[in-house]
């Protein structure tokens, strides 16, 4: 079972990241940003989702702070 709570608790932490850091719109940071918390928003909408949803998650999230997904590179 996904901790529902901890997911709002970090939606609102990289919603204040994007609020104090909105001069960095258009950066590969601040698109990661974007990515990451519509992931979130996702999962808290299904209650934490399913274990499939989760894995897809994990995997994007990887890829993210990896550098590999920025907003532009996404589904290439």
């Amino acid at each position: 079972m996904t901790d529902v709570p901890a997911l709002k608790t970090e939606r609102v932490r990289i919603e204040k990241w994007r609020e104090d850091n909105l001069d960095k719109v258009g950066t590969a940071e601040f698109r990661r940003s974007t990515l990451v918390h519509r992931l979130l928003i996702d999962l808290i909408e299904r209650g934490g989702g399913s274990s499939e949803e989760r894995a897809y998650v994990m995997r994007e999230m990887t890829a993210i702070h990896e550098g590999k997904r920025d907003g532009e590179t996404a589904g290439r």
